[in-house]
């Protein structure tokens, strides 16, 4: 195989050049191409290569040391010929040329090194350092001068090398700027000049005035001082705005709009008839220090466990990374529950909630999937915190509302809620791109659901049936956020699946309350577990309404 020049040979036959040039910014493409080619070469030098040597080599170039040459060497080169000054230092321009060079500060006082005075002792075979510097700064002493006049002499040797680079980049022109008297410091260009011609420039001008050229700058220019333009303040006046700003415009989650919609109304007026919420990820929540009182017979392990945001956060973490259909998962529950509460302010038993969690997963999901619980599903069928970014049209939580009602049975469980939004009761323009993050998407004999992790605690006497979880959702606005996942769900399952009728595969979401998820009651009755599965056209009509609306 070829080398990396055979390959951009192949690549500039191949039309590459001209597909680059092609597009919007081609130029900078282009040149960057060019230039990782050019240092590709350089790091292969320039010998045949495999793809894999090729890749370590640009390996090799991004863990470059950050030295002075080399950075300069990696910085990006122009992308354009046109009439174009560049300013570089000496170091950059080793191995270019160019048609004119200005080096108007060879003359001054190069800075020599900052550090520890150091310098190459010939005779010893070794490097000598000022270590007498760090404690004591400068000293006359036999020693140190010794070290400083070995460092000052390559520190010329350099500034030598230095000049003779700036020196040799012109093709056609060069120009110098130098300070006849100036004496102090290394000056490089002023001993090259008197070594060629004594310092007399104007006689070594006048000797070849066809070569060299010498002009004399007797005063300094002016300095230019910029002069601000005069005010006329004697009538100063209050700007007033007039324009509209679109307030709604903006980056909207479920929560946002769910905090939109507690300020717009009061919850009272939805007529939902339960008791306070504590906790819960979606939802700002208090901390409740003592249990709530239940009856034996109906308690599961997390029903006890105080509720907060910070819980619900946590559940959700430990849930993400287990694998759900371990052998096991007990285990593997405990010890995520250890790490996580090491670094979390909660007062909770790790070993209390990693049971209660894997009783959780026993519980059957009931619904579309009866006796099916999450410890079946593999990791290879699940997705967990599927994150969107979706564009809203410039609408209100009523006009979505209203295309729900419209597409609804008489008998889906959140008709109501919906409903009194699309009434009016709830009324919050939105705009803008709406973001969120699915707990979970989960596969089931070629049939996916989402589903949301809920920690939300519900009142002393509450066994999660299903009439519960309504008015709990209902209390939280819930609906609003399934809808949502679902559209951006569909939407997602249409690019990566685009041949999947949605309508046959998505079975619909499911909200799981895990303090209530008991695997003792038959999945015809299940506890904590609540489905909705609106039909494939109210979901498509509120897509559609994001569509159209959204595109204008």
């Amino acid at each position: 195989m070829g080398g990396v020049a055979h390959l951009l040979a192949a690549l500039r036959q191949d039309g590459y050049q001209q597909r680059a040039l092609a597009r919007v910014g081609g130029e900078r493409l282009l040149t960057d191409i060019e230039h990782i080619g050019e240092l590709l070469h350089q790091r292969t030098r320039g010998r045949s290569c495999s793809p894999t040597q090729a890749a370590a080599a640009f390996q090799e170039l991004r863990e470059i040391s950050s030295d002075r040459s080399t950075s300069e060497t990696l910085n990006r080169r122009l992308d354009c010929d046109d009439d174009t000054v560049r300013v570089m230092t000496i170091h950059k321009a080793k191995g270019l040329e160019f048609p004119v060079v200005l080096c108007p500060t060879l003359w001054t006082t190069q800075k020599g090194s900052q550090g520890l005075p150091h310098a190459e002792m010939p005779d010893e075979g070794g490097r000598l350092l000022n270590t007498y510097w760090v404690a004591s700064g400068s000293s006359r002493a036999k020693a140190v001068m010794r070290v400083k006049t070995c460092a000052d002499a390559e520190a010329r040797g350099e500034d030598l090398r230095n000049l003779y680079v700036a020196l040799t980049r012109a093709v056609h022109k060069l120009v110098l700027w130098t300070v006849p008297g100036f004496s102090r410091g290394i000056r490089p260009l002023a001993d090259l000049l008197e070594q060629s011609c004594a310092g007399d420039v104007a006689r070594l001008a006048s000797e070849i005035p066809e070569a060299l050229e010498l002009v004399r700058i007797d005063s300094r220019p002016a300095r230019i001082q910029p002069v601000a333009e005069s005010i006329d303040d004697s009538s100063l006046l209050v700007s007033t705005n007039d324009r509209t700003f679109d307030e709604p415009w903006k980056v909207w989650s479920f929560t946002a709009i769910d905090r939109a919609l507690q300020a717009d109304s009061d919850r009272s007026r939805l007529d939902v008839d339960v008791a306070p919420h504590i906790g819960g990820l979606d939802e700002p929540g208090e901390t409740t220090e003592e249990p709530i009182a239940v009856g034996p017979t109906e308690m599961t392990p997390l029903h006890a466990i105080p509720g907060s945001a910070a819980f619900g956060t946590l559940v959700h973490s430990v849930l993400e990374d287990v694998e759900f259909d371990s052998a096991s998962v007990t285990a593997d529950l405990l010890d995520l529950c250890r790490e996580r509460l090491r670094y979390q302010p909660i007062e909770c038993d790790p070993e209390i909630l990693a049971e209660g969690l894997s009783t959780m997963l026993l519980a059957p999901l009931g619904g579309p999937f009866g006796e099916t619980s999450l410890s079946t599903i593999s990791r290879v069928d699940r997705l967990d915190e599927l994150e969107f970014l979706l564009p809203l049209p410039s609408t209100s939580a009523r006009t979505i509302a209203e295309a729900v009602v419209s597409h609804s049975s008489h008998d889906d469980p959140f008709r109501s809620w919906f409903h009194q939004v699309a009434n009016g009761q709830i009324a919050v323009p939105i705009a803008g791109m709406l973001t969120g993050s699915i707990d979970l998407v989960a596969r089931v004999d070629g049939s996916f659901f989402i589903a949301d992790y809920k920690t939300n605690r519900l009142s002393n006497d509450a066994v999660f049936t299903t009439a519960e979880l309504v008015d709990e959702m209902n209390h939280h606005g819930y609906p609003l956020q399934a809808l949502l996942y679902l559209v951006a769900f569909r939407r997602y399952l249409r690019r990566r699946e685009p041949r999947a009728n949605p309508d046959d595969v998505v079975a619909g979401v499911a909200y799981l309350f895990v303090r209530g998820m008991d695997p003792t009651w038959p999945a015809s009755d299940t506890r904590g577990v609540i489905w909705w599965q609106p039909s494939g056209e109210l979901i498509d009509a509120v897509d559609h309404l994001f569509a159209v609306e959204g595109s204008t």
